[in-house]
């Protein structure tokens, strides 16, 4: 049997892009993960940018649905979600905020095989 200590781990993102306001210019980019998005982000960061970036992104022809992040990242949170995005038929999950939102999102996409979008809130919007 082969030990894992045997191997290095590299692990990535597909895509890497960041930029004042990549928010808002992000359209392009955005285009071959899908068109139907489910958008998850707490309350206040919603509240700061997500607004905003949900209805950028539907100006540009996606149909975006919000639901708010609950503030722990669980097995039962990535559920919830999960069931909310199938229920919306989403192809896509943007997770916006901090790291718990954003590991959410990340088991929401592995639970639907779905694209995964993760826009920190430590970015300049």
């Amino acid at each position: 049997m082969t030990s894992c200590k045997e191997f290095k781990w590299f692990g990535s993102p597909d895509h890497y892009v960041q930029g004042k306001n990549i928010l808002l210019n992000s359209a392009d980019i955005l285009k071959p993960y899908g068109s139907k998005f489910l958008l998850l982000a707490d309350k206040d960061v919603y509240k700061a940018a997500g607004k905003k970036f949900q209805d950028y992104l539907t100006e540009n022809g996606f149909t975006v649905a919000y639901t708010e992040f609950n503030g722990e990242s669980s097995l039962e949170e990535i559920d919830r979600v999960t069931k909310i995005a199938k229920d919306k038929s989403s192809d896509v999950i943007i997770g916006l905020g901090g790291g718990k939102t954003l590991d959410t999102s990340k088991g929401v996409a592995n639970a639907l095989d779905i694209s995964n979008i993760i826009c920190p809130s430590a970015i300049e919007i």
